[in-house]
């Protein structure tokens, strides 16, 4: 029985899981190169960029797909920030610490080391409530709630194109 994945973030996982011929999808790869271009436009005096995260597989995948821009952006420092791993005190402290010098970069936040957990727009609320700089973000979920932007994915395209395949399938 044929298998059409969507969604999933984890490039190489991903990748490893289309060799069966019988597997096949669509990877949730995020414009994260474009986005952060954008924000280094709009904020040409940032020196660092700070990523929020978190432990979960998704957000793993997220945090990987960041990392792998570094490269790119040689006059920026990357850091992330792991919520999974702090009180959601430390997060409100960390997030509110930072000022123009960084690029604030949304990945996930699912839930923090006090045992909170948070849907994607509780998340959203959460960082953009505390911050005093523009989050960015390289999809759709929070646009017009507190995100400023970026270069972003749809998730109505991604599963369309999940369906088509499986349409083609059938």
């Amino acid at each position: 029985v044929p298998i059409v994945f969507e969604g999933i973030n984890n490039e190489s996982l991903a990748r490893k899981a289309a060799q069966e011929p019988l597997i096949t999808g669509i990877i949730e790869s995020f414009p994260l190169r474009q986005t952060i271009e954008i924000a280094t436009r709009l904020q040409p005096e940032a020196t660092k960029i700070v990523a929020i995260s978190d432990d979960t597989i998704s957000g793993k995948g997220s945090t990987t797909q960041f990392m792998d821009c570094k490269s790119n952006f040689k006059n920026l420092s990357f850091s992330t920030i792991n919520c999974s791993r702090m009180t959601s005190n430390e997060i409100k402290k960390k997030v509110a610490s930072y000022g123009d010098d960084t690029i604030l970069l949304f990945l996930m936040i699912t839930n923090d080391s006090n045992g909170n957990n948070y849907s994607t727009t509780e998340g959203i609320k959460f960082i953009t409530d505390n911050a005093n700089v523009p989050v960015y973000k390289a999809d759709e979920l929070g646009i017009g709630k507190g995100i400023l932007g970026g270069n972003v994915i749809s998730y109505h395209n991604m599963a369309a194109n999940a369906a088509k395949i499986v349409l083609k399938l059938s």
